[in-house]
């Protein structure tokens, strides 16, 4: 067992009991689910499909979702159709793969409804902060016309001190603007 695996300071059992893993290389699949399995899953199921993983999901309700941000997959469109769909897992954390990570394409992600973004090759650690990060720091969610995810507001917490600038961000919702002399 990694040392990252024994340093955990929450248990992540609950969160990834039942995992789904969308990637087009079955190796790296493979491994993801290795670690995963190591922080207790019970069930770990990878797809190289979109339209399959899209099935499993409806089956098995994962409490976790990693996709790969693959052409051949289009893990944009898996997590757009997740997430506007009625299943009882679309709130589920998901958590996007990529090689190449660019801006554009992190924000393309965000605008899907990922949670998080994880820049391959990544180690076991990362894997581990990530999860830990939706337990310790979780985030409202948001539905309207446009999107449909998880708050992208990356300091909502009530703990990050800063001016409300929003007036739904206003306690009572009447903004007021103080004004330093």
């Amino acid at each position: 067992m990694s040392a990252a695996l024994r340093n955990r300071s929450v248990d992540l059992a609950p969160l990834v009991s039942r995992v789904v893993i969308l990637d087009a290389h079955l190796h790296g699949a493979r491994l993801l689910g290795d670690v995963v399995k190591q922080l207790g899953s019970r069930e770990v199921v990878i797809e190289t499909d979109r339209d399959l993983a899209m099935e499993t999901v409806r089956s098995i309700e994962p409490t976790l979702i990693f996709t790969e941000m693959t052409a051949g997959l289009d893990g944009l469109a898996f997590v757009r159709t997740l997430r506007r769909s009625t299943l009882g897992c679309r709130q589920a954390p998901v958590i996007m793969l990529a090689a190449e990570p660019t801006a554009s394409r992190i924000r393309q992600a965000r605008d899907a409804g990922v949670h998080e973004f994880v820049r391959k090759p990544y180690t076991s650690a990362e894997i581990i902060r990530r999860i830990e990060g939706f337990i310790l720091r979780p985030r409202g969610w948001l539905e309207n016309r446009h999107y449909v995810g998880p708050d992208r507001r990356r300091f909502s917490a009530e703990s990050f001190h800063t001016p409300k600038r929003r007036r739904s961000d206003q306690s009572g919702g009447v903004a007021r603007l103080q004004i330093a002399i």
